[in-house]
């Protein structure tokens, strides 16, 4: 038995490190008692035990004060366990969303993401990835998208503005050139009248 659960414990910890290199923190909540376990990026890969709070309430308060300080009542709401519960109750697959958050005096952005932590539904598992690299990324690449297509309709509207006003400079010497070629057509017995047409 005691086997059993070190290579548990060991699969769970590889787990982790894993899932560290990708997200910032990830945290447990007993629906039941309210206790919440925090694992963040340095507590696995420094090795060190989890924050454990007996009272999600509490621990959500602080962990809602360093998101975006313009929309603290929503921020909080969005943590609200009643809240997580019945969007849970509607995306059983888990849902997720994106609020800026406060560090080190720079506003960078993270991913939240809600499922459930186990089949019974006890467990809520909340985890959290900075999303910033990958936002300013779409948004450069959306902005460049936007010039392209800026500079496309502009360059259509100049060929559409040069086929026009070319279509209206050349009518006119064009019909002068088809009255020509008609009226030599109507002579080619008449040599001289051909060639004038023809000069003209």
């Amino acid at each position: 038995v005691r086997t059993d659960i070190t290579d548990s414990v060991r699969e769970q910890q590889g787990f982790l490190n894993i899932m560290a290199y990708t997200f910032d923190l990830v945290g447990i909540i007993n629906v039941y008692t309210g206790r919440m376990t925090m694992h963040t990026r340095q507590t696995v890969l420094e090795n060190l035990p989890p924050y454990v709070a007996d009272d999600y309430y509490s621990a959500a308060e602080r962990f809602v004060g360093q998101y975006d300080p313009e929309d603290r009542d929503g921020s909080s709401s969005r943590f609200c366990l009643e809240h997580i519960l019945q969007t849970l109750t509607q995306k059983p697959g888990g849902y997720d969303f994106v609020l800026p958050y406060l560090e080190e005096n720079q506003i960078r952005y993270k991913q939240i993401n809600i499922l459930w932590g186990d089949g019974d539904h006890k467990m809520i598992c909340i985890v959290r990835q900075d999303v910033t690299e990958t936002m300013t990324a779409e948004r450069r690449s959306k902005e460049t998208l936007e010039q392209a297509l800026a500079l496309a309709e502009e360059a259509n509207r100049a060929k559409s503005d040069f086929l026009s006003s070319m279509s209206h400079d050349i009518r006119t010497p064009m019909n002068a050139i088809m009255g020509m070629t008609t009226l030599a057509r109507a002579h080619l017995d008449e040599r001289e009248k051909v060639e004038n047409c023809l000069r003209k």
